[in-house]
């Protein structure tokens, strides 16, 4: 398995193709694992290059390491709402 790169974005097809179009001249044929969104059908359906595969099978690992990030990236953000500000008080949700 390899991760060629990443865009951060929604599950639509617009995230998808910006991801596309960086990863996409690394290697000629492609075989790509997705679930059932329909976005990634809209993007790989005419590209004779790609093979796509559905299965949940194959994503769970890369689906694995998305939520790991997204827990870090939520506990960075919630580490900095707790740092003081430039007057010596604490930043909070509630007074940021």
């Amino acid at each position: 398995m390899c991760f060629a790169g990443f865009e951060v974005g929604d599950a639509s097809s617009t995230t998808l193709k910006k991801l596309w179009n960086k990863v996409s001249d690394i290697n000629e044929v492609w075989i790509v694992y997705t679930d059932g969104n329909p976005a990634y059908k809209e993007v790989f359906e005419n590209d004779i290059d790609v093979r796509h595969l559905v299965t949940k099978l194959e994503t769970c690992l890369v689906e694995s390491y998305n939520s790991a990030i997204c827990l870090r990236i939520a506990a960075i953000i919630s580490g900095l709402a707790l740092l003081p500000d430039n007057k010596g008080d604490i930043l909070s949700p509630s007074n940021a």
